[in-house]
């Protein structure tokens, strides 16, 4: 059986059977794959290369550089030069929001920097540019300053090579030919014209539905004459079986199943996934798990790993300024290794928890020694042994060189991580030599710098070795590295809309409108490279493939759709359903999977039960909650907790805290006390750039930064003469957000921009029509270390009546002057509905604005000359409300006191029941855990509350007010 592209290949051999033939090929590991699979076919290929551009471009060039004293530069060492360029002083204010370069600012000025050079445009080309601006300037400074790093560490990178080896005679000997799939960048293409000159062909086929990208090979060289596979009918076309599953993992475990249930040997699949996350952890996490060899195309991030675990561990703790806890974390985890003198490092743990390292004046570090109240054990001694050891391999705060760091790493991979297995001492062999490597680039900086630095590169694959896959292992790919291993048998995973083909999205640094002026492909031109590498898989294969779609999330129970492309093909096949539990337990590739496939059918339930005693004590709290009553089962900790006691000013908390505490104190208890996060958003609106939150905070942000410029101005917002000055002020926002969140629609930026501009202009015609006020605090913080000049670091004290004392904190948007008295006003973005009628505080739910009036009043009080707040209240800046304000002079403490004041207490209590005063489940985060069980004031019974003192008062009051 031939596939593509083994037969156009054998033929192009058979021609030019003596002649020296040179193959472009669009990546190493497909010259490799190719060269195996003709060799195991028993093909004629004598005297052929399978080469990358670049490789044949190193081969004429890269001796002539090396004797200049010119090393070639390597991924690791590309990321830290473009790091060393963005540090000089004022580039990153300009091309980000931060003070400081991030590695994911570094990341991406990396990949934009290789298409630059590799396009052949000059740092000059981008100051030119129409946009113009100080992005682009700073851009092209950064530019220049990265090509000057390259010349004073001598790398050369592939445009230096490709330009070098353009000028050279020799790379023109032979016959050539290069595949449709081969990228050629500007740089290349020159190259490839070079060596080919008028002759030579390209190796395509016939049937794909998408045209090539703009800088591949099949569009570049379309003239060449074609070496391709007839296009395939449905009679002589390959076995095409299309899947369902119910999540990522029951995909992988789908075709692990066929393959170990069947007679397919693992050196005949190839495993195609089209996109890493989550595809490749879950490859190599089931592998491992069912002992499965795997050879991966694009290698593993060292991170599945235990000793790439090990390694990344003790890099957070090289940056976290050397926590005790990060490396407890390593230790529990047996991820350090023991020795005589430390004994196991799990029974260190506890101790290095506690422990804490205190720096002296002259730098150092003292002994770790465990708190006073715990004896001093042999175990201890251990303890404080194994934290020293560690502490001399990692450097001092001071700054330092990449190469120590690395060099650090190197002695821990080489002396505290344990290599149980023969793979894990290839993995740590990769390692060091990788962090050798990135240690030839001699950045300096100080160690809790340069560490994320580090672990940035170590997210990036390592490549287990080149060559041929392995006999007896499996083949797994990115969509755009399959196909050239000759292997019969196809499975393609990730074919639901969500992953496959991808969402367009643009280059922050550099618009798609930019790159189109500069000649460089558009970056959301990504979706359809996808899909046409798809189309040249599908039309090329000659063997069976399987296409495998999640229809549903797990985590979530949120539905998916497949494909488009996928869609299309289901009118002509059929699809299948796979099962998330099998029904036959031999099928099973798991002990866990054959429990579930034996627990089918008349006791299941039971027997599970069981098994796993914790669902019986589910069942059992379930119905206990479903009889009513208040209890253990409804919110109550069956203890008191005078630990979170909130009253006397005990814990310090944010007015938004005590918000949700009012409308359901087991949401607070949810989120404040156990921690709990929601889910993430289900879906992502395509019509919004910024979500809610995002486009408050930039709203928020543009105000703040224009009324700080007209105070310092001592000018009075109005429309005419400062309309200019929030446009501008709005573009840098602008500018600075498309940094941090990448623009996926066209459209949605469109729309949002629209959006802020229509706010602003109403925020400014607003403020515009009240020149008497003096706007005279922005952004007032207090608390969490914040302080505005007077000591409110820790937060401000309400005394609100004699029964309730409370600590706060916050941040108040905006203190206007207004006479004698000060006016408080909080940004809202969404809509008014639910602050609307005569009472601002709705019964307790909305207490910020009354909680800030009192604690600026605090604040003035400590500032001496005093102050008194006469009202308080919402601006709803969104431009649907108009610039509406709701406000109300400051309520009595008493009664603010009388609403909060039960719910304080029964904190205290270890009570956080499920009470409303309002139905609040509808957009609660939290819903899926507990939505339909709480209770209004005329459904809660007072005599059902646990036997505690005053607990049924306290419900009672809270029912009443």
């Amino acid at each position: 059986m031939s596939s593509h592209p083994l037969a156009p290949l054998t033929a192009f051999c058979q021609a030019h059977p003596h002649a020296p033939k040179v193959v472009f090929v669009p990546s190493v590991q497909a010259g490799q794959h190719l060269a195996a699979a003709l060799a195991a076919g028993g093909r004629t290929w004598g005297n052929l290369r399978l080469v990358t551009p670049a490789e044949w471009a190193a081969r004429w060039a890269g001796p002539q550089l090396a004797a200049a004293g010119w090393r070639r530069l390597s991924a690791d060492e590309e990321f830290f030069l473009v790091w060393e360029a963005l540090g000089v002083a004022g580039r990153t204010r300009a091309l980000g929001s931060a003070d400081r370069p991030s590695p994911g600012l570094a990341r991406g000025l990396t990949q934009t920097l290789r298409i630059l050079r590799l396009n052949n445009v000059a740092p000059e080309a981008l100051a030119a540019l129409a946009s113009g601006g100080e992005r682009l300037r700073a851009l092209a400074d950064l530019y220049r300053g990265y090509i000057q790093a390259l010349g004073q560490h001598q790398r050369y990178d592939q445009a230096q090579l490709f330009a070098l080896a353009t000028g050279l005679e020799g790379p023109r000997t032979g016959v050539f030919g290069l595949f449709d799939e081969t990228m050629l960048p500007e740089l290349s293409r020159r190259f490839v014209q070079h060596c080919m000159g008028v002759g030579g062909c390209r190796f395509t086929w016939e049937g794909a539905e998408v045209l090539p990208p703009v800088q591949s090979a099949g569009a570049q060289f379309a003239a060449l004459p074609k070496l391709q596979l007839p296009a395939l009918s449905k009679q002589n076309g390959p076995c095409l079986r299309i899947w369902d599953a119910a999540g990522a993992e029951a995909e992988i475990r789908a075709v692990l199943r066929e393959m170990l249930q069947g007679t397919i040997p693992l050196d005949q699949v190839e495993l195609v996934y089209t996109t890493e996350q989550p595809y490749l952890g879950l490859v190599h996490s089931l592998a491992e798990q069912l002992e499965i060899e795997v050879d991966a195309v694009q290698g593993f991030p060292p991170y599945l790993s235990p000793v790439g675990q090990a390694l990344t561990g003790f890099y957070r703790w090289v940056g976290s300024g050397f926590d005790p806890a990060e490396m407890a974390e390593l230790c529990r985890a047996g991820l350090i290794g023991a020795s005589p003198q430390t004994g196991p490092v799990q029974l260190l743990a506890p101790f290095l928890r506690q422990a804490r390292a205190q720096r002296r004046k002259d730098g150092e570090h003292e002994d770790v020694l465990p708190d006073e109240d715990l004896e001093k054990t042999e175990a201890v001694l251990r303890a404080r042994l194994f934290w020293n050891t560690l502490r001399d391999l990692g450097p001092e705060e001071g700054e330092i060189s990449l190469g120590a760091l690395a060099e650090a790493g190197v002695r821990f991979l080489q002396g505290h991580v344990p290599l149980s297995r023969e793979h894990d001492h290839q993995v740590a062999g990769l390692l060091v030599d990788r962090l050798r490597s990135m240690a030839a680039v001699q950045v300096l900086d100080r160690p809790s710098r340069l560490a994320p630095r580090l672990l940035e590169r170590l997210a990036a694959p390592v490549f287990p070795g080149g060559g041929a896959p392995g006999k007896g292992r499996l083949l797994v790919s990115p969509l755009e590295r399959a196909g050239y291993a000759g292997r019969s048998y196809l499975y393609i995973i990730g074919m639901d809309e969500g992953a496959f083909p991808g969402k367009p999205t643009e280059d922050p640094l550099l618009s798609d409108a930019e790159r189109q002026q500069l000649g460089v492909p558009l970056q959301r031109e990504g979706p359809a490279e996808q899909a046409w590498q798809l189309s040249r898989l599908l039309a090329c294969a000659r063997g069976p493939v399987t296409l495998v779609s999640k229809r549903c999330e797990l985590q979530d129970g949120r539905e998916l759709t497949p494909a488009p492309l996928l869609l299309r093909l289901a009118e002509h096949d059929t699809c299948a359903q796979i099962p998330l539990v099998v029904a036959d337990p031999a099928a099973a590739l798991d002990q866990g999977e054959g429990f579930l496939a034996g627990c089918r059918g008349s006791g299941g339930a039971g027997q599970a039960q069981v098994l796993f005693p914790w669902l019986a004590e589910g069942e059992h709290a379930l119905g206990r909650r479903e009889q009513g009553g208040l209890g253990r089962f409804s919110g109550w900790l069956g203890q008191p907790t005078p630990e979170l006691r909130l009253n006397g000013g005990r814990l310090l908390r944010s007015a938004s805290s005590l918000e949700t505490l009012m409308r359901c104190p087991y949401r607070y208890f949810l989120h404040y006390v156990l921690e709990l996060e929601g889910p993430p958003e289900r879906d992502e609106d395509p019509g919004r750039w910024l979500d809610p939150a995002e486009f408050g905070s930039a709203l928020h942000r543009l105000f703040y930064r224009f009324l700080s410029v007209l105070r310092d101005r001592g000018e009075r917002p109005a429309i005419d003469p400062h309309r200019p000055l929030l446009e501008e002020l709005l573009r840098e926002l602008v500018a600075e957000l498309k940094l941090r969140l990448p623009v996926h629609h066209e459209a949605a930026l469109r729309a949002d921009l629209r959006r802020l501009e229509r706010s602003a202009q109403v925020f400014l015609r607003v403020e515009s029509r009240i020149p008497e006020v003096d706007r005279v605090e922005f952004e007032l913080g207090f608390g969490a270390g914040e302080h505005d000049g007077a000591s409110f670091r820790e937060g401000v004290v309400l005394t609100l009546s004699e029964r309730l004392q409370l600590r706060l904190q916050g941040r108040i948007d905006r203190v206007d002057r207004l006479g004698e008295g000060y006016q408080i006003w909080d940004y809202k973005t969404g809509a008014s509905t639910s602050y609307e009628g005569e009472d601002l505080l709705r019964g307790g739910i909305h207490l910020q604005w009354a909680l800030y009036a009192y604690a600026l009043e605090e604040i003035l009080r400590e500032r001496e000359h005093g102050g008194r707040v006469t009202s308080a209240g919402y601006f709803f800046v969104g431009a649907r409300e108009h610039g509406r304000r709701l406000s109300a002079p400051p309520p009595e403490r008493e009664l603010v006191a009388r609403y909060l004041a039960p719910v304080v207490e029964m904190v205290e209590q270890g009570a956080f029941f499920h009470l409303q005063k309002e139905r609040q489940c509808l957009h609660c985060d939290f819903a899926s855990l507990c939505g339909g069980e709480e209770r209004m004031p005329g459904e809660v019974d007072p005599e059902t509350a646990p036997a505690q003192p005053g607990l049924a008062e306290l419900l009672r009051q809270w029912a009443d007010g």
